[in-house]
């Protein structure tokens, strides 16, 4: 069977992360070679795309590497830390480098994590599951809703909205609630070997957010950064809706996550947390 090709049914793929053992890095590997190579299924009036299971990237950690730290298909949240902006320094740095110096990792708020902070709190450990694309036309979503699923998905027009879809995952590696996180970096349109860069994101003269930062459409009313859009694995799927419960309406820092032994196990934690 070509891989490459093959259509990785709905009910097929969420199985698949249902059984997947996130602390085993063989069972991560398993997952991650049909995320890279399975065409993955449609879901309700999104889809999410293939080969992305590191979309997202840490502000903080990104480029750490030690015998407990996982690969960045899994990332966790500190929704209590936020990425704070600054103005530029004045002198004639580089735009790259102004945009370092416009805003913060957030590294002075938080400090490494040991197995005492499996449990802690104000975030959580995901799975990537790839970036968001909306359905864009040519004719209205309502029109084409109840037609053939691979009708809609090779004849309709779909557009990323910058969004990552992610699976929370538990402290031993188990699959929860579905959320999307805005993606706040891309990567360098001049030299692809950097690490990813961030986006810009604030109006120079009202140091708010742009206009388009958080929002899932182009005349979206309400913008936010994290949103909950589904308890479970079970609640998504073709004919489903499912709606967008606001978390977070600004950047949070994303991490690295641990494997760390206590006990009788290996249990997963965000490499950095707030006190």
């Amino acid at each position: 069977m070509d891989r490459e090709n093959y259509a990785v049914p709905q009910s097929e793929f969420f199985e698949m992360i249902r059984q997947t053992n996130f602390r085993s890095s063989d069972s991560r590997g398993k997952w991650l070679a049909t995320m890279e190579m399975g065409n993955l299924p449609f879901v309700s009036s999104a889809r999410v795309d293939s080969a992305v299971a590191f979309y997202l990237t840490p502000s903080l950690g990104a480029d750490d590497y030690d015998e407990s730290t996982i690969d960045r298909s899994l990332l966790g949240i500190n929704s209590n830390v936020a990425i704070k902006f600054v103005p530029p320094e004045a002198g004639n740095s580089s735009p790259k480098k102004r945009r370092r110096q416009e805003r913060s990792s957030g590294e002075d708020s938080v400090r490494s994590t040991d197995s005492g902070d499996i449990d802690a709190g104000n975030g959580f450990i995901f799975a990537q599951l790839g970036p968001l694309y909306a359905f864009t036309g040519p004719r209205s979503w309502e029109e084409v809703r109840s037609s053939d699923t691979d009708e809609i998905i090779e004849e309709g027009e779909w557009s990323a909205i910058g969004f990552g879809v992610v699976v929370e995952l538990d402290k031993h590696g188990r699959p929860g609630p579905v959320w999307v996180i805005y993606n706040f970096y891309e990567d360098d349109d001049v030299d692809f070997s950097t690490r990813r860069i961030h986006v810009p994101v604030l109006d120079p003269v009202t140091m708010q957010y742009l206009p388009h930062i958080g929002r899932l459409v182009e005349g979206c009313t309400t913008s936010f950064t994290v949103a909950k859009i589904a308890e479970s694995l079970g609640e998504l799927g073709v004919g489903k809706a499912f709606t967008f419960n606001i978390k977070e309406g600004k950047e949070c820092q994303i991490v690295r996550v641990k494997g760390l032994s206590a006990g009788q196990g290996t249990f997963l934690v965000r490499q950095f947390v707030k006190d």
